[in-house]
């Protein structure tokens, strides 16, 4: 149980890094995704039923807001606010209610940027209703290839904080992977709904303890 929580938690931090934007959006509305896992080591294998399966983020000018349910071990919200230049993560861990603060990290180096290049393919199918292109990312360091598909019909900023990787891409990623040392996943657009939002849903509530990244990490992510 506590390789659970370990790796729940490093899932929270993983998708909490996908939600941050360094652009201003004109889109607001939800956007929901589903997570694959196509591959994790023999020690997760036992866990594959507990691990999220989903997750949405809302956009609305320059807020976002990601949730996701984490299942039995309760669920995440990630909020950001570029005005501000804040990110609230709201926690319910099992009952227990917890609010982390941070600023909005914006030091990705130059070297990390340029280690990433794009190969376009002529490959296409279609994704919650768009026509979407394949490309692969490739790695100058590890040698890792990446594969997505991904439209040309909507900006390529209203996935908030793309992973560095896919900064040049031209076009909205739609499925996507993402590679781990203990698993690989796929990240894949079930649907684009445009809607109007309320502004309330990018406010902290507050029923929540503030902690540190450092705390949550002693109490669930195995530190010390």
């Amino acid at each position: 149980m506590r390789l659970l929580k370990t790796t729940l938690f490093t899932l929270l931090v993983l998708f909490s890094t996908i939600v941050l934007s360094q652009k201003k959006s004109d889109f607001e509305g939800t956007i929901k995704f589903r997570i694959d896992y196509t591959e994790m080591d023999e020690a997760f294998a036992a866990y594959a039923s507990m691990m999220p399966k989903d997750f949405i983020i809302k956009i609305k000018g320059e807020n976002s807001r990601m949730e996701q349910n984490m299942g039995m071990a309760g669920s995440t919200v990630v909020i950001t606010n570029k005005k501000n230049k804040q990110v609230i993560t709201l926690m319910d861990i099992m009952g227990s209610k917890y609010k982390m603060l941070s600023p909005i990290e914006t030091n990705e180096t130059k070297e990390d940027a340029n280690d990433y290049s794009i190969v376009y393919l002529n490959e296409t199918k279609q994704i919650a209703g768009y026509t979407c292109k394949k490309a692969e990312i490739h790695s100058k360091t590890s040698g890792e290839v990446l594969s997505l598909f991904y439209t040309e019909e909507l900006a390529s900023d209203y996935l908030p904080n793309k992973p560095k990787e896919y900064e040049t891409l031209k076009g909205f990623p739609m499925e996507y992977e993402i590679a781990q040392e203990t698993m690989r996943m796929t990240v894949t657009v079930n649907e684009i709904k445009k809607e109007k939002l309320s502004s309330a849903e990018f406010e902290a509530p507050a029923d929540y303890k503030e902690v540190t990244q450092e705390e949550l990490m002693k109490m669930y992510g195995g530190g010390r």
